[in-house]
């Protein structure tokens, strides 16, 4: 049986790859982590639950998940490099004006 859960999981990595483009470890598993807790699946071990699931279906969900968080993260390096930028441009202004 825990054969069976064993290629269940590695064909789970092996559909979010082929989901994702350049897909690291820690994404996958932060995405994993994610789908365990907002879908409820997660079995006696910590690990996520695939008996009797689509794993396409779960794949999907995961992909979605490395998705969302890159878009995150693109998101808040945009806003961090437009912070920054204003910041030097006031610095610039105050420099200015001093002159």
């Amino acid at each position: 049986m825990r054969s069976r859960e064993s290629f269940a999981a590695v064909l789970l990595r092996s559909m979010v790859r082929q989901k994702t483009v350049k897909l690291t470890e820690e994404e996958y598993n932060a995405a994993v982590r994610y789908v365990i807790r907002k879908y409820r699946m997660e079995d006696r071990d910590g690990s996520i639950d695939l008996r009797g699931q689509d794993i396409g279906y779960i794949a999907e969900l995961v992909a979605e998940a490395v998705g969302q968080a890159r878009l995150a993260e693109g998101t808040f390096e945009i806003a961090r490099n437009d912070r920054e930028l204003n910041e030097r441009n006031e610095t610039a202004h105050e420099t200015a004006g001093n002159a």
